[in-house]
């Protein structure tokens, strides 16, 4: 209510009456919802709030801001990716003083985050720690419940700052590489070096080919790390004997969420039940077969078993059309598909029900097509500072 409330005073306030474009997307969306709920016999008014207070809190934002948006989106998650770097320092220094604070001010995340028996898990709006109580492995979470979303969010800047530049390096770019560093997310590290295979390959494609061996040596490490050969592995043995998750569950009498690979296995086998609907459900099917509940972490995994194919297409069909869009906003020759294989990585490994994903996947749909272009993002003192930062 908050959100709607804000969004309709803020419309008001400048006159922005609402398109018939946004009220045929509503129109669609209470259809859909309508027709889910016939199909699972239950009623998704739920997910229909979600949907319509992101979505109109998007159409608020992209009418408001308009040409602005894209420069403010990669802006705003920069910001907090240097706010990070200084509760990552004080925690590296001296994690108990840090800890104390946020215990006090801060939110314990609950058990299916990150379970509080051998984590400390706590969240205070501008940072999050999850870490061992040992302390023994710090990384920056950032803003959110673990550091490998951190990671992929500020892979998300990091491909919005090098479309606005032309597929050139800038300051920020190496300050938010910087950054990234300190989330050891293998997530974020796949996702940006995929930014730089294309950025060097739309630069020189004459001299691509000397440059992948080059991003070979880099990745090398981290292929070898131990850190990432257990993870793989952990994850490859679950999707392969998937049924011990299962009996895990069964046993400890609780929900499990299992790594990503076994999440998209499962998510397959409940697609195969449920193709284009899904079965309303973040739960697999599998579920009762085995007599224990395993929700599944993958975005993509948990689009295909709630709602089957049919919204996975719409969210896929959204980002590519938001890849496409900044690439003609921006003037860029080449990396079209840039941003789609970004959201689309990142969407394979964490949820995408989230409002800054609505504000991506819509805006090609609500953005004013007079202004299509954009010469220089810079026009006054707020951008201006906004540009330092």
């Amino acid at each position: 209510m908050f959100t709607c409330t804000l969004s309709y005073q803020l419309i008001q306030e400048r006159k922005i009456l609402i398109s018939r474009k946004f009220l045929l997307f509503i129109g669609l969306l209470l259809v859909y919802f309508g027709l889910l709920s016939f199909l699972h016999h239950q009623l998704e008014y739920y997910k229909f709030i979600c949907y319509f207070t992101y979505s109109y809190a998007a159409y608020a934002a992209i009418r408001i801001v308009s040409n602005n948006l894209l420069f403010y989106t990669e802006t705003a998650i920069t910001m907090f990716a240097y706010i990070s770097v200084f509760f990552f320092l004080w925690q590296l220094a001296n994690p108990a003083s840090l800890f104390y604070i946020i215990k006090l001010i801060g939110v314990q995340y609950p058990d299916a985050l990150a379970s509080s028996e051998n984590r400390f898990a706590y969240n205070m709006l501008i940072y999050s720690i999850n870490s061992p109580f040992d302390g023994s492995f710090t990384r920056n979470c950032g803003l959110f419940f673990e550091p490998g979303l951190h990671a992929c969010i500020l892979c998300l800047a990091l491909a919005l700052n090098i479309m606005r530049n032309g597929l050139k390096f800038g300051r920020r770019f190496f300050l938010l590489t910087c950054v990234l560093l300190t989330t050891l997310s293998t997530t974020g590290f796949i996702i940006y070096l995929f930014i730089l295979i294309v950025v060097g390959y739309n630069r020189s494609k004459k001299y691509s080919l000397l440059l992948f061996p080059l991003f070979i040596l880099i990745l090398l490490p981290l292929l070898y790390s131990d850190f990432f050969i257990l993870k793989i592995t952990n994850d490859y043995e679950q999707m392969i004997n998937y049924e011990q998750v299962f009996q895990l569950a069964k046993e400890t009498d609780s929900t499990q969420t299992p790594g990503r690979l076994i999440s998209l296995r499962l998510a397959f086998i409940d697609f195969l039940h449920h193709p284009f609907w899904g079965g309303g459900t973040k739960v697999s099917s599998l579920s009762d077969l085995y007599d224990g509940e395993v929700m599944l972490v993958s975005g993509f995994a948990m689009l295909l078993v709630y709602y089957g194919i049919s919204m996975a297409i719409i969210w896929m069909y959204g980002f590519y059309r938001f890849s496409v869009f900044v690439q003609s906003f921006y003037q860029v020759e080449g990396a079209k598909y840039l941003l789609f294989i970004v959201l689309l990585l990142i969407s394979l490994s964490y949820e995408i029900e989230f409002p800054l994903f609505f504000l991506i996947a819509t805006l090609p749909f609500f953005y004013s097509y007079e202004h299509k272009t954009i010469s220089h993002p810079i026009k006054n003192n707020n951008e201006y500072i906004a540009s330092y930062i």
